[in-house]
């Protein structure tokens, strides 16, 4: 099998339903395990992009989810594209999921950010590096 070489992009785009989640946990342990992520950091990303696709669920923009893993020298990169920031139903409730998947979230990645790419709508990046590089 051979290692995702520095700078490699995978683009995959499931539909909003829980039943990808276990998809989607296949793909992020596929693609760290090539990257020589150990098990706790695999299962970490696992975690990390399950939380992650559920909060899309509730607030993304259309009725599939656009998902990118950048593998890098010393990390993996994994962005949510076009979460939608507002205009729920029920936004209390919806605002009080994403505060608990983002704190479940920060609490297993080394970075989380929320690119605003318009003024309705935002990327989710989650950065996870490899315990032997340094972080940059």
């Amino acid at each position: 099998m051979s290692k995702v070489s520095s700078s490699q992009e995978i683009n995959l785009e499931l539909p909003i339903e829980k039943e990808f989640a276990s998809l989607l946990r296949l793909v992020v342990s596929a693609i760290a395990s090539r990257m020589n992520f150990d098990i706790d950091a695999i299962d970490d990303l696992k975690i990390a992009c399950e939380e992650a696709y559920l909060m899309a669920i509730g607030c993304c923009l259309g009725s599939c989810q656009a998902i990118t893993f950048l593998g890098r020298e010393d990390s993996l990169e994994i962005t949510f594209k076009k979460l939608i920031k507002s205009a729920a139903k029920n936004q209390d409730k919806l605002k009080k999921q994403q505060d608990y998947c983002l704190f479940i979230i920060k609490a297993v990645v080394d970075k989380v950010e929320k690119l605003s790419s318009s003024p309705d709508y935002y990327d989710l990046k989650l950065t996870k590096y490899l315990k032997n590089t340094s972080r940059g």
